[in-house]
């Protein structure tokens, strides 16, 4: 009779070897391809944010505010996403909102703020969507307020980007702009971008450090190049420093620290606040988890990939109140009427 013959240990351990070698070497290409298609995801998603600021300025004839309402109506911090919300295919939560009187208060808990509008958060950011059924509903989707600092109370510090705070109601009286007002032109003027939700203090992704010397009570005299000394050799912000996880974790809420951000430290940069409130002044750059940079819609409704390498000029000096931005190509991408949007694209 023939014997059977059957694999050796060796042959078997070589085998097992050579698909483990196969896996590893196939692994990255999976791993890219995913967040190829996460990024894709996140860049449409901002495309129907881009739709539906252009259909809110058919409507009412200018942008929406970052942050603005009435004491009235508990609705003295609503956030522009809250307006948005008609043009998204939310006009059911909307209407509900509107039922509500666009109360109670934004901090509150309520099932309408509580929602969680799919089209609010990027898939490449985990954090996004662990919320629990009790939290506040997130988003991974922030307003520019441009090269400025910005604070809660801004009546009449007026930022340079095209978001603003507005004391009006919501026709609103107050700050908000209309297409016209942006002389820089559309194309060549930032809208929204990314910042990854709140999650761990210490990590630049979601966390904001506590830092008084990067910022002073009159932004004219702020440096921000001063927020950048924050991380440490690990990418991580500092010990020892007091950090907050305020990002993003209520797209309801319009303060400065949930849904907004500026064009002053690049992306993926550190951020920095003036003190232990979400309504006081602060660099927040847009955040993301995709590789290299983050996605930015333009007020013209297209989509930008920038990288985080991008010409951030002179971070000693403090923010302009006119004229050309100091922090380069990044800084000319936020003002709204800087005079200097000729080249920056």
């Amino acid at each position: 009779m023939k014997k059977q013959r059957a694999f050796t240990l060796v042959e078997l351990l070589v085998v097992i070897a050579i698909i483990a070698t196969l896996i590893g070497l196939l692994l990255p290409s999976v791993q890219s391809a995913r967040e190829s298609a996460r990024r894709t995801q996140c860049k449409n998603s901002q495309k129907q944010l881009g739709l539906a600021l252009h259909s809110h300025h058919d409507a009412h004839k200018h942008l929406p505010y970052r942050q603005g309402g009435l004491w009235s109506q508990s609705s003295c911090r609503m956030s522009g996403l809250v307006l948005l919300l008609p043009f998204l295919e939310q006009a059911p939560l909307f209407d509900r909102i509107a039922a509500n009187n666009f109360g109670p208060w934004p901090w509150d808990g309520s099932a309408h703020w509580q929602t969680q509008v799919s089209g609010f958060l990027c898939p490449s950011d985990g954090a996004a969507g662990t919320k629990q059924p009790s939290e506040h509903g997130r988003t991974n989707y922030v307003f520019s307020v441009g090269d400025t600092i910005p604070w809660e109370w801004v009546e009449v510090e007026e930022n340079r980007g095209p978001f603003d705070y507005s004391g009006g109601d919501l026709t609103n009286n107050g700050r908000v702009y209309a297409f016209r007002q942006i002389s820089d032109g559309l194309s060549k003027t930032l809208a929204m971008s990314e910042r990854c939700v709140g999650v761990d203090g210490g990590s630049l992704k979601g966390g904001i450090v506590e830092h008084y010397n990067a910022l002073t009570t009159n932004p004219d005299t702020a440096s921000p190049i001063a927020c950048l000394s924050q991380v440490d050799s690990s990418g991580r912000y500092v010990s020892g420093r007091t950090t907050h996880v305020w990002s993003g974790l209520r797209w309801n809420d319009g303060r400065p620290a949930l849904v907004s951000f500026n064009t002053i430290i690049g992306p993926n940069g550190p951020s920095c606040w003036e003190g232990g409130s979400h309504a006081n002044r602060g660099l927040a750059p847009p955040t993301s988890y995709h590789p290299g940079g983050v996605n930015a819609l333009r007020l013209d409704g297209s989509v930008v990939f920038l990288l985080d390498t991008i010409d951030t000029g002179d971070l000693s000096r403090p923010c302009p109140r006119s004229g050309p931005s100091p922090y380069g190509v990044w800084g000319a991408m936020g003002s709204r009427s800087g005079g200097e949007a000729e080249g920056i694209w």
